[in-house]
C-alpha cells in the first residue's frame, strides 16, 4: 500500500465522514427552498476552486473528451442529487433521510459487479436483501408518522441512486483527471443546472439574510470542500465501494448531531430499520 493510499484510507476518508455529517444539520437550519440551498452550496463550492482551476487551466486541453463529458455528467447528476436529498430533509427526519441516502453502497456494489468487472461474491446480494428489509421498515415507520414523510423517504432514495452513479463516475474520471479540474467542472456544471431550475422556482435569486448566506457558505466549506472534495481526491487511490462504505458513518453522526442541536428523536422503528440497513450494507461489502 502506497503512502497516498494509506493517507486516503486512514486519514482523508474518516475526516471526510465527519465533514459530510454536518450537512443535514446545516440544511435544517436554513429556511430557503431546497433548490436555492443546492444552488448556493454548489455555487460557493465552485468559486472556492475557481483560482486553483484557473492556475491549471492548460490541463483542460489535455483532457480526453470522454473524461470531459463524464465530468459534466457528474455535475448534472450531483445537481439533482442535492435537490432531491435536501428536499427530503424538509419532509422527513434526519435519521430517515440520511440512512436512505447513504444506502448507495448497494448500488455501487451492483455497478462494480456489472460494469467494472470486479466479480462481486454473489452471497453479497443476500446481504443487500437484508439491508432492503431495513429500508422497508423505515418506510413503514414514516407511513405511521405522516404521509409526507414517505415522500421524503422517496426523495432520499432518488438522491441515493444519483449519488451512487456520481461516485461511480468519479472513480472512472479520477483515474486520469486531477481533483481540482474534476471538482470544478462537476460543481460548476451543477451550479449551472441548479440556476436553470431556479428560473422555474424563483427563490434562488432573491436577497437573503446574512444568516442564510452564512449557512450556504458553511455548506460549501465543511461538507463539500472538506467532505465531498476529499472523497473525490480519495477515489484515485482507493476503490469506490470503500469510499461508499465509509459513508455509513454519516447517518450515525448526523442523527447524533440532530439529537443534540435539533432535539430530533426518530421513531423507534426508524432506528431499528436504520440499524438493519447499515448492517446489511456493511455485510454486503465485506462479502464482496
Amino acid at each position: 500500500m502506497s503512502k497516498k493510499e494509506k493517507i486516503a484510507k486512514y486519514v482523508a476518508i474518516p475526516f471526510a465522514v465527519l465533514a459530510v455529517s454536518t450537512a443535514a444539520i446545516l440544511i435544517k437550519l436554513s429556511k430557503s427552498h431546497p433548490v436555492a440551498i443546492s444552488f448556493y452550496r454548489m455555487g460557493f463550492s465552485a468559486l472556492i476552486f475557481l483560482v486553483p482551476f484557473w492556475m491549471r487551466r492548460e490541463k483542460i486541453k489535455k483532457l480526453d473528451s470522454k473524461d470531459l463529458y463524464l465530468s459534466i455528467l457528474a455535475g448534472f447528476i450531483l445537481a439533482f442529487h442535492f435537490a432531491f436529498w435536501i428536499y427530503s430533509l424538509e419532509l422527513t427526519t434526519v435519521a430517515s433521510s440520511v440512512v436512505l441516502v447513504s444506502s448507495h453502497p448497494l448500488l455501487v456494489l451492483f455497478i462494480s459487479d456489472k460494469f467494472f468487472g470486479e466479480n462481486i461474491n454473489k452471497k453479497a446480494y443476500f446481504a443487500v436483501v437484508f439491508a432492503l428489509i431495513g429500508v422497508f421498515l423505515i418506510f413503514i415507520s414514516d407511513l405511521r408518522v405522516e404521509n409526507w414523510s414517505v415522500w421524503g423517504d422517496l426523495f432520499a432514495l432518488i438522491g441515493m441512486v444519483l449519488l451512487g452513479f456520481y461516485l461511480s463516475i468519479g472513480k472512472v474520471v479520477r483515474e486520469e483527471v486531477p481533483t481540482v479540474i474534476y471538482v470544478f467542472l462537476a460543481y460548476g456544471f451543477a451550479t449551472v443546472v441548479l440556476a436553470i431550475l431556479s428560473l422555474f422556482i424563483g427563490t434562488s435569486f432573491k436577497v437573503y439574510s446574512l444568516g442564510e448566506y452564512g449557512v450556504f457558505l458553511a455548506l460549501a466549506i465543511v461538507p463539500t470542500l472538506f467532505g465531498h472534495t476529499v472523497y473525490n481526491w480519495s477515489l484515485r487511490y482507493v476503490q469506490a465501494d470503500l469510499v461508499s462504505i465509509s459513508l455509513l458513518g454519516e447517518p450515525i453522526l448526523s442523527s447524533f448531531l440532530a439529537l443534540i442541536f435539533l432535539f430530533e428523536i426518530p421513531p423507534l422503528l426508524t432506528i431499528f430499520g436504520g440499524v438493519i440497513t447499515i448492517i446489511g450494507i456493511y455485510w454486503s461489502l465485506v462479502l464482496r
